[in-house]
């Protein structure tokens, strides 16, 4: 994700602004849909790999005290509805815990240590109502389908899948599986979505083997294409700041890592691929 430029004299990465997520094109795009407004956190540096273990807590006090009643509390989910919420419902079920600009308040995510911004000066932008029918996704229809005309290039194929590099990311690597034929997760066929398993253990598996990888994060979301794709993202050793479900905008907000470097990793896995899972580097059998 690229949104900032640089670094500036305090750290601070980036100009502060995160847009809406959507997953075509290289990497998530800023949409000018933006939930906050804010300084980005400035950077620290890695810990000693001797100070302690890498597991750590994302949030404290208040911040982990509001996640786990919401993850665990079989009252209160006895109380909820049986059908779920109509978009207009759910709309005035937002609004009615947001202020007179119709701003939610700051809560959960925004608290946590590895948040890029900092919670003084922070907003959310105003909730906008539903618009239905939804916009269609990119390749809704296969025959508009970047991704299936894209379906012979990457760095490693098998006559199922592809695996490709995504480039211009701030993290150390970036890379996105695809079937070669048009399907969205759902409609995976069985075999499929069990090859497509074991495949993304053996992804991961070769990304965390390369030299200051700590851990390799998995996405999929869907809302940008129709045509499935999986992230894989690299994170980097030693940045606290960078743990969690946070990478994706740290990422945006970081300077681009260099591409030779990218690409001599992006090429390391794709051979460990071979020997570890199987396939070719090339298309065509």
């Amino acid at each position: 994700m690229r949104v900032g430029d640089g670094r500036d004299g305090d750290g601070r990465v980036g100009d502060g602004r995160v847009g809406g997520l959507a997953a075509v094109g290289r990497g998530f795009r800023p949409e000018c849909r933006e939930p906050f407004r804010g300084r980005v956190l400035a950077i620290r540096r890695p810990a000693p790999r001797d100070s302690g273990p890498s597991v750590r807590r994302t949030g404290s006090g208040a911040a982990a005290a509001v996640i786990e009643p919401a993850i665990g509390a079989p009252a209160a989910a006895a109380s909820l509805p049986i059908m779920a919420m109509t978009p207009d419902e759910f709309y005035d079920h937002a609004r009615a815990a947001a202020d007179g600009e119709l701003r939610l308040p700051l809560a959960r995510m925004t608290g946590w240590e590895i948040s890029p911004f900092e919670p003084e000066g922070l907003r959310v932008s105003p909730l906008r109502p539903p618009v239905l029918p939804e916009p269609p996704r990119h390749g809704e229809d296969p025959a508009d389908c970047g991704m299936c005309r894209d379906r012979d290039e990457g760095l490693w194929f098998t006559d199922h899948w592809r695996l490709g590099q995504v480039t211009g990311v701030g993290v150390p690597l970036a890379l996105m599986l695809y079937p070669r034929d048009h399907y969205d997760l759902a409609e995976l066929p069985d075999e499929l979505a069990a090859e497509m398993g074991v495949l993304t253990t053996h992804v991961v598996r070769q990304v965390q083997a390369l030299p200051h990888v700590s851990r390799a994060h998995v996405y999929r979301l869907g809302d940008g294409a129709a045509h499935l794709h999986l992230w894989f993202y690299a994170r980097p050793a030693g940045q606290g700041q960078l743990l969690g479900s946070w990478l994706p905008v740290w990422d945006d907000l970081l300077p681009e890592y260099p591409a030779e470097v990218a690409r001599a990793d992006a090429e390391a896995v794709a051979d460990a691929l071979v020997a570890s899972y199987g396939g070719r580097r090339t298309a065509a059998a």
